[in-house]
């Protein structure tokens, strides 16, 4: 069970690269829902994106730099209406054996990601990128030898960055939620 949980995780990881949706138009969820149907899960979602979805590009590239711990770790369904699988809401996990990993961003547009699993004989996930923020399309593009995807920036304010795209091998749309770890 605990091989097959690990080998599931590594995949979901591993979509993380092969990911690409350039159609990617993400929303906040159950925004046409009367509020007494709307899920704590998606109360709690659309008050974080209402307070950083408008964001200045050249705040997001100088703010970035840091390191960021991922928050809330989502599914959506086809049209980024409804929260379709909360795996991991706001340090809540909801899956057993989900970690959370890190990304770390320098001021010379240079980053790590990393992740250590639960399992004691997977080794650690150290991917290192050049990353790139293009404003005109609200892209994140994170590029290296061994890591390679792209981000829809769908917000940003201080200690929270938002990330959309389509996780193209489990077809369906993913929101990661990172906040800025403090020292």
């Amino acid at each position: 069970m605990r091989k097959n949980f690990t080998l599931l995780l590594l995949t979901a990881l591993f979509a993380l690269v092969a990911c690409d949706n350039p159609n990617i138009n993400p929303q906040n969820s159950n925004p046409a829902k009367n509020e007494s149907e709307i899920s704590e899960s998606d109360r709690a979602i659309n008050n974080l994106i209402d307070q950083c979805k408008v964001y200045d590009a050249e705040a997001l590239v100088q703010g970035l730099p840091g390191e960021w711990l991922l928050d809330s770790y989502l599914a959506y369904d086809n049209e980024w209406k409804t929260i379709t699988s909360p795996f991991y809401v706001m340090g809540d996990m909801n899956c057993e054996g989900l970690n959370a990993g890190t990304y770390t961003f320098t001021t010379e547009g240079k980053g790590v990601f990393s992740n250590t699993l639960e399992d004691p004989l997977a080794d650690p996930i150290r991917w290192e990128f050049d990353w790139n923020y293009n404003a005109e399309n609200g892209k994140l593009l994170l590029s290296g030898e061994n890591y390679n995807t792209e981000y829809k920036v769908s917000g940003f304010y201080n200690e929270y960055l938002v990330l959309d795209y389509y996780d193209s091998v489990n077809k369906h749309n993913i929101r990661e939620i990172y906040k800025r770890v403090v020292e």
